[in-house]
């Protein structure tokens, strides 16, 4: 989906009676307005239970703010609670009291990509994603690899490289080279953007009329951005080889595509 995704991302908080429930059903809906731009999936519409712990059944929403950055949705309760949700897959990340009194106003805080807030007793109080352990807690404490992965790459964040370098050998063994050159070029911090991972792709023979998976993992890099050094002398051995001069040619005209070394 587009970058800035969650522009087009309403979000309305629903009550709903419940004949069979003695409190308030709260719903947390995510869905699209508009039509996505061409070539991006539409996103689904998402339903969510908001939850309340046993001690706070007579809670309720009262704030809401969103998080650009990180696509999180802040939502505060009248009894002090802050719920974190992936805008994404609409699950709630994190949920916990962080004031004994009534939080009566909120925005965003843009220095932390969070939320600030004053309740009561004018107490200040700020809550931010810690993106040093964010992709760990979700891996570990929520046990959610797959929204760890989305999360980390989404934000290029760190803390999934174990996840993300099993996933890419799964591919690449199983000969989904395809999947696994995605997977090799959206990898946060560029951990799989190594000689390794070049040498891997040089070894898989190229079927008959088909693009070599060397060849497809390097042009998805160089529709992310600029390919490094070495990523772009590798790049010009296959190409010269193949005779294509002209895409090399093609290639050199777009500025920051490509790095090279000066004698």
């Amino acid at each position: 989906m587009d970058g800035r995704w969650w522009d087009c991302v309403n979000k309305h908080l629903v009550v709903e009676g419940s004949s069979i429930l003695h409190f308030p059903l709260y719903l947390f809906f995510f869905f699209q307005v508009g039509t996505p731009p061409s070539g991006n999936q539409a996103f689904q519409k998402k339903a969510v239970d908001v939850f309340f712990p046993p001690e706070a059944q007579n809670d309720f929403p009262v704030a809401m703010q969103m998080s650009p950055k990180h696509g999180v949705a802040y939502l505060i309760t009248k009894y002090g609670y802050v719920h974190l949700y992936d805008m994404e897959s609409g699950v709630c990340i994190y949920m916990n009291r962080i004031s004994a009194e009534t939080i009566f106003v909120t925005a965003p805080h843009e220095a932390t990509s969070g939320i600030i807030g004053v309740n009561r007793k004018g107490q200040v109080l700020s809550v931010s994603v810690d993106e040093e352990n964010i992709i760990n807690y979700i891996n570990g404490n929520l046990q959610n690899p797959d929204m760890a992965l989305r999360f980390a790459v989404r934000n290029n964040l760190g803390g999934a490289d174990e996840l993300f370098v099993r996933k890419f050998n799964t591919s690449f063994g199983n000969g989904q080279y395809s999947e696994a050159a995605k997977i090799a070029a959206n990898a946060p911090k560029g951990i799989l953007r190594t000689p390794q991972t070049i040498a891997k792709f040089q070894q898989v023979p190229t079927q008959p009329g088909q693009t070599s998976p060397l060849l497809q993992y390097f042009g998805i890099l160089l529709d992310q951005g600029q390919l490094n050094k070495f990523e772009s002398l590798e790049l010009c051995r296959p190409v010269l080889q193949q005779g294509r001069k002209q895409l090399l040619e093609k290639w050199l005209k777009v500025p920051f595509r490509m790095a090279f070394m000066h004698p």
